[in-house]
C-alpha cells in the first residue's frame, strides 16, 4: 500500500477525534464514570475497525493527495459521512445488544465534525505545503510551479519532465528549454 503513512495518520486522527468528541461533550469526567468509559472503549474499537474500511471502499487510500482538488474533497466528505453513519449503526447495535449501557448522541456529531477536519486536513496538507515547487518572480512573490513535458531536448530523451511557472512564461532553463515545453 503506497499510502501507508496516510493510513497511520488516519488511525491516529480517528483516536484523537473520538477522544476530542468525548472531552468536548463530557469534559475529562467521562473517565470517572464506568458507563462513559465503556461507551468510549466500544466506540473506539468500532471506529478503528469500521472507518478505515469505509475510507478504503471510497478510495481514500488509492489517490495521490498531492494534487487534490474539489472533487476529491467531496469524496472525503462522503467517506467521512458514510463512516460516521456506519459507526453509529454499530454503536446502536451495541446498545440494543446490551454491550454499551449508554451513549450520548451528540458525540457522534462532534466526532463527525472533528474527523472531517482531520481527514480532510491530512489529505490537503501535501497540496498546500510544497515550498520546493515555487518560483520567485521579479517582484519577489512566490508562484506555484506546474509540470511540463519536453517533446525534444538536445541530449535528453523525449518526455523529460521539468517545472514551469503558473504563467507559462518562465521555465527553469537547467531542466528544459522554453521552446520545447508543452503543458501536460
Amino acid at each position: 500500500m503506497r499510502n501507508r503513512y496516510v493510513l497511520a495518520a488516519d488511525l491516529l486522527a480517528i483516536v484523537l477525534c473520538l477522544l476530542g468528541a468525548f472531552v468536548l461533550r463530557l469534559d475529562w469526567f467521562f473517565q470517572r464514570q464506568p458507563e462513559y468509559t465503556a461507551a468510549f472503549n466500544f466506540a473506539l474499537v468500532a471506529a478503528l475497525v469500521v472507518k478505515p474500511i469505509v475510507y478504503f471502499a471510497f478510495g481514500l487510500y488509492r489517490r495521490y493527495w498531492r494534487y487534490a482538488g474539489l472533487p476529491d474533497l467531496l469524496v472525503i466528505v462522503l467517506a467521512v459521512s458514510a463512516s460516521a453513519a456506519a459507526v453509529a449503526l454499530v454503536i446502536a447495535g451495541g446498545i440494543m445488544a446490551g454491550v454499551v449501557p449508554f451513549f450520548p448522541r451528540s458525540i457522534l456529531a462532534l466526532d463527525w465534525l472533528l474527523t472531517l477536519a482531520c481527514v480532510g486536513g491530512i489529505r490537503v496538507f501535501p497540496n498546500w505545503y510544497h515550498p520546493a515547487e515555487t518560483l520567485m518572480d521579479e517582484r519577489g512573490s512566490l508562484r506555484p510551479l506546474r509540470r511540463v513535458a519536453s517533446q525534444t531536448q538536445p541530449g535528453r530523451p523525449a518526455g523529460c519532465l521539468c517545472m514551469a511557472a503558473a504563467t507559462g512564461l518562465e521555465t527553469r532553463m537547467d531542466r528544459c528549454c522554453e521552446d520545447d515545453a508543452k503543458v501536460l
